[in-house]
């Protein structure tokens, strides 16, 4: 009996990671492409910042141009940004945008994006898979938290992803000692 602890030990744990993935999405993270990746890398252990996010559907499984509804809680009053990064690496700031250009956000309180009575819409792309970078730091200091969209768009775009964007993301979270966290959701997208 004695030898079969150990072993039932490792299921639990293997068990409990894959409740967590499936909660997120990152279960196919080893599947997602280089662009998609080096973002949803991003991590900052032992923060006491934390990040809830949550697509509308518990399956995160859309078809193309459907509409995809995000909401997100922080655990502390910080400042916030949303990415969502494309299969190749296009990558748009869908928070804060035209609409909600402020970064700041309360503790516990919902984040909606689209919100209520917003005239804009997150569609799903072609398909494949979509990464949702949530990112939050008690320093309102990053790039990400000032970034506007040109002209008449609702978001900001950033170019391709890269290597060096997600370093400087997490540089620029890093900022003077302050709180930083991340969050990723999966979202998988069909043909029409």
């Amino acid at each position: 009996m004695h030898k079969l602890r150990p072993h039932l030990a490792a299921v639990f744990l293997a068990l409990a990671a894959a409740v967590l993935q499936s909660c997120t999405g990152l279960s196919g993270l080893k599947r997602l492409p280089d662009a998609q990746a080096v973002i949803a890398d991003i991590t900052f252990p032992g923060s006491p910042l934390t990040i809830a996010a949550a697509a509308d559907r518990r399956d995160r499984s859309y078809r193309t141009g459907e509409r995809i509804g995000l909401s997100v809680r922080l655990g502390k009053p910080a400042y916030l940004a949303i990415l969502e990064v494309r299969r190749s690496g296009e990558t748009r700031l869908l928070f804060p945008n035209k609409k909600h250009p402020g970064a700041f956000e309360p503790a516990a309180v919902p984040v909606s994006i689209p919100g209520p009575g917003d005239e804009f819409a997150v569609l799903a792309p072609r398909p494949g898979t979509v990464l949702i970078e949530v990112v939050a730091s008690t320093s309102g200091a990053s790039w990400l938290f000032h970034r506007t969209p040109a002209g008449s768009a609702v978001f900001a775009d950033l170019g391709s992803t890269t290597h060096l964007l997600a370093k400087e993301i997490v540089s620029a979270l890093k900022h003077g000692g302050a709180a930083a966290a991340a969050s990723a959701i999966v979202i998988r997208v069909e043909g029409e």
